[in-house]
């Protein structure tokens, strides 16, 4: 009886894991751009693309969601 409620909550506890990544993925990249939230306004844009390039944000949305 004991583990079939840690099994339940274990399962509630990462389906609002993943609820809550999903979310915060999808409105960090609906409201702004990670590369510019980053960087200072007067940075070049050599910069921001490396940046870009460094961390993967100029991979399609399902890769960088994995």
């Amino acid at each position: 009886m004991l583990s079939a409620y840690v099994g339940r909550r274990l399962i509630a506890a990462a389906v609002v894991l993943f609820s809550v990544l999903t979310l915060v993925f999808v409105m960090t990249r609906t409201f702004a751009d990670p590369a510019r939230l980053m960087l200072p306004p007067e940075a070049s844009e050599e910069v921001y693309q490396k940046l870009r390039t460094a961390m993967h944000l100029d991979e399609p949305i399902p890769l960088q969601y994995l």
